[in-house]
């Protein structure tokens, strides 16, 4: 199985029940009816093919709390796979980053942390004056919060996702 039809399968939605016949649809545009002008077909065909491919997308969206809902559903292996056919995919894609959308939402990532310099405040008259002359500047830390690889894409939404 893969993540998209594990969303459809857990939702409760009366819409998910579109999904095997737009796949259907999809590949026989004329299964069921007769065709009486050339471009019903690919009216049918285009209309079951973004449903196949967004209604997934759609679904995860319906959920009041994804990340509670979907918790477990999901193996390493599908996540992975999502993650992969992200790459050249959009609708997988888009459905994999709303999954990080979430459970950054859930579970933030962990920060590094970055030294940053902010110059000390002077009072001076001229308030535009010696810009960027500093006699001492005092190091801050700046948050950093990235995903630099898939494998940390990976491990992070199985985390969160409890995927095994």
């Amino acid at each position: 199985m893969s993540v998209e039809s594990k969303i459809i399968e857990v939702s409760k939605e009366q819409i998910k029940a579109l999904a095997p016949r737009a796949a259907k649809a999809m590949k026989t545009p004329d299964t069921g009816v007769k065709i009486l002008n050339n471009g019903a077909y690919f009216v049918i065909r285009d209309c079951a093919t973004v449903t196949t491919k967004y209604l997934p997308i759609m679904l995860y969206g319906k959920f009041k709390d994804s990340v509670k809902d979907l918790y477990g559903k999901f193996t390493k292996k599908e996540i992975s796979s999502l993650v992969e056919r992200g790459k050249k995919k959009s609708e997988s894609k888009q459905l994999a980053s709303l999954m990080v959308s979430d459970a950054m939402i859930v579970k933030p990532l962990q920060k590094e942390v970055a030294p940053v310099i902010i110059p000390d405040e002077r009072v001076v008259d001229d308030v535009y004056g010696d810009y960027g002359d500093y006699d001492s500047e005092t190091p801050v830390e700046s948050e950093k919060t990235t995903l630099d690889n898939d494998d940390d894409t990976i491990n992070y939404l199985c985390d969160v996702f409890g995927a095994v």
